[in-house]
């Protein structure tokens, strides 16, 4: 067990012994940064930028710079996809190794009319095909 939590008013407020008694919350704003509140806010209204979040609460931000904001989940999410990890295998023969790899959906159909295509790369002759 990590921590206990009573139910009040419909929320549910984790006990800390180390809080006063009437400290209904684990963290009260009082003991919050304004670098805490600001994440908090950007965080419960849904990952905005701190633009706009500055614009809703500009009292946070008087000793803040908005450029030394950031947000892991938010940068996460702009990730097409998470690094690859590092091979040394080369191959040695050709076609012991193809890379594969689909891509679409494009904006614009080619000019054969599709909006996807295929490619395989040879790992050994770095030759490559593509499929429409």
């Amino acid at each position: 067990m990590i921590g206990r939590a009573k139910e009040w008013n419909g929320l549910y407020y984790i006990e800390n012994p180390n809080l006063s008694t009437k400290s209904h919350s684990l963290v009260t704003e009082s003991a919050m940064t304004d670098k805490e509140k600001i994440h908090l806010h950007h965080c419960r209204m849904g990952h905005p930028s701190f633009q706009i979040v500055k614009n809703i609460f500009p009292s946070l931000f008087k000793n803040i710079d908005i450029g030394s904001m950031s947000c892991e989940l938010c940068e996460l999410t702009k990730h097409k996809h998470l690094p690859f990890p590092i091979n040394n295998k080369l191959s040695d023969q050709p076609f012991s190794l193809v890379h594969t790899d689909v891509w679409g959906l494009a904006n614009f159909p080619n000019f054969l009319g599709t909006k996807w295509f295929l490619t395989f790369i040879d790992d050994y002759t770095r030759v490559t095909w593509i499929f429409y």
